[in-house]
C-alpha cells in the first residue's frame, strides 16, 4: 500500500475494514468511524484523530508515533504489541482498553482508566500517567522509568519486576495494597529519610 501523506479525512467510515500494512503520515481524521476495524502492521506518524469513534477496534503490531487523539471515544480496544511513542490522548472517553506488550514511552494518558488491566511487559518510560486509574493493574516485568504519577490510583497494582527508576510512587494519590520488589521498598524508605539496615 502506498504512503498517504498529509490528507484530511472527514467523517469517513472505516467500520469493519481491514487496514493492513498502510502508512499514514501527517494525516488528520475528523469525525471518522473505526468501529470493529482491524489494523495490522499499520503505521501512523504525526497524525491527528479528532472526535473519532473507536469501538471494538483491533490494533496489532501497529506504530502510532507522535499522534494525537482529541475528543475520541475508545471502547473495548485491543492494542497488541504496538508502538505508541509520543502519542497523546486528550479529552478522550476511554473504556476497556486492553494493552498487550508494546512500547508506550512518552505517551500522555492523563486520567485514563486502566483499572485491572493486564499491562505485563509494557514499556511506559517517560509517560504522563497523572490521574490514571491503575488500581488492580498488572504491571509486572514492564518499565516505568521517570513516569509522572501525580494523582494516580495504584491501589492493589502489581509492580513487581517493573523498572521504576526515577519514578516517584509517592506522588500517587493512593497506593494501599500495591506490590513492589524489596529493592524498590528500600529506595522508597530511603527517599523519606529512613536508614535501612539489613
Amino acid at each position: 500500500m502506498e504512503a498517504i501523506l498529509g490528507r484530511v479525512f472527514e467523517t469517513e467510515d472505516f467500520e469493519g475494514g481491514d487496514l493492513d500494512g498502510g502508512l499514514w503520515r501527517g494525516c488528520t481524521f475528523r469525525g471518522c468511524t473505526f468501529e470493529d476495524a482491524r489494523l495490522t502492521g499499520c503505521q501512523f506518524e504525526g497524525c491527528v484523530f479528532r472526535y473519532c469513534e473507536f469501538s471494538g477496534t483491533e490494533f496489532s503490531r501497529c506504530a502510532l508515533e507522535n499522534c494525537t487523539f482529541e475528543g475520541c471515544r475508545l471502547f473495548s480496544i485491543d492494542f497488541d504489541g504496538c508502538k505508541l511513542v509520543g502519542t497523546a490522548f486528550r479529552d478522550c472517553t476511554v473504556t476497556a482498553l486492553d494493552i498487550s506488550g508494546g512500547n508506550w514511552a512518552y505517551t500522555v494518558l492523563r486520567g485514563v482508566s486502566l483499572h485491572k488491566g493486564d499491562l505485563t511487559g509494557v514499556r511506559f518510560d517517560g509517560a504522563d500517567l497523572s490521574g490514571c486509574d491503575l488500581s488492580g493493574a498488572n504491571l509486572t516485568g514492564g518499565s516505568m522509568r521517570e513516569v509522572q504519577l501525580a494523582g494516580a490510583d495504584l491501589r492493589d497494582a502489581d509492580l513487581r519486576g517493573c523498572d521504576l527508576w526515577g519514578t516517584d510512587l509517592a506522588a500517587a494519590k493512593a497506593y494501599r495494597g500495591a506490590r513492589i520488589d524489596l529493592s524498590e521498598a528500600v529506595r522508597l524508605a530511603e527517599q523519606r529519610g529512613f536508614q535501612v539496615e539489613v
